[in-house]
């Protein structure tokens, strides 16, 4: 499936909404610490990759439905 640069923008949110909650406190402190790499800076292959990985596409389906309702 071919995904639009919007859907590939909604994957990167969802991935890391998926990774605040499921955050504590010592993740938080590597973060501060080391640092990461964000959503925005990998390539759109590994984003999707992870996205399939972890939910299932009609995510994206319903996402758009309800864009298209407003």
């Amino acid at each position: 499936m071919k995904y639009t640069q919007t859907q590939i923008t909604q994957m990167k949110v969802i991935l890391t909404k998926r990774d605040i909650e499921q955050s504590d406190d010592s993740t938080l402190f590597d973060v501060f610490t080391e640092g990461c790499i964000g959503w925005d800076n990998f390539e759109d292959s590994h984003v999707i990759e992870q996205f399939k990985e972890y939910f299932d596409e009609d995510i994206l389906e319903e996402i758009d439905e309800k864009r298209s309702y407003k």
